[in-house]
């Protein structure tokens, strides 16, 4: 996992801002509908294809393949809510070759943001517990041994499919929203994608 600043967060967070600040002012929940609005807004896309750009710049080798999920999906965490189980994507059908990138809009803090296994406990964790085996228990013991994200105001974060990662309760009283979406290269052969439904970047 690393943590990556860009100007184009900066921007994509204060136009998200500035689009729901009577809501957020008021403290209603945004819906999803809502927030896919946003994401379809020609400046939003301009600044997140922008993002991604710099991301392939950053973290990828050989990049004249790499891909872009369609759509960035978008996340509402709301207080005293379980995110989700700890998981690797690619468990889920992410290739070995997939980067996530998460981006946070308003009200992260690292009592509502996301937990990363610590480097080296892995092999305490067997991926078929995670998938078939989940229980409060093992996801206790995942808990005490993982770190969580603290992003600054222009972060995000980067990881790769094989990364044990999970959302515990928010306890901050305080509604998290996000975006995220996923980066490969379009010749992976361990991804179950679809990757020629992704965007080709050029």
């Amino acid at each position: 996992m690393r943590k990556y600043e860009s100007s184009a967060i900066g921007e994509i967070k204060r136009g998200f801002e500035s689009a729901f600040s009577a809501a957020l002012d008021d403290g209603r929940s945004l819906t999803r509908e809502e927030i896919f609005s946003f994401l379809e807004t020609e400046t939003f896309v301009s600044l997140w294809h922008a993002l991604a750009l710099e991301i392939r710049e950053e973290f990828f080798e050989g990049g004249d393949d790499v891909c872009l999920q369609i759509a960035p999906t978008p996340r509402i965490f709301l207080p005293n809510q379980h995110g989700t189980s700890f998981h690797t994507d690619y468990l889920y059908g992410h290739g070995l070759r997939s980067k996530t990138v998460w981006v946070p809009l308003h009200g992260v803090s690292q009592h509502n943001s996301f937990a990363f296994l610590k480097p080296g406990r892995e092999e305490a964790f067997a991926e078929p517990h995670l998938f078939a085996e989940y229980t409060a228990e093992l996801e206790g013991r995942l808990l005490k041994d993982s770190e969580n994200v603290d992003v600054g105001d222009r972060e995000c974060v980067v990881f790769s499919s094989t990364e044990i990662h999970g959302s515990p309760i928010n306890s901050s009283g305080v509604t998290r929203y996000s975006f995220d979406f996923r980066m490969s290269h379009s010749r992976d052969k361990t991804s179950n994608k679809n990757l020629n439904q992704y965007y080709l970047l050029n």
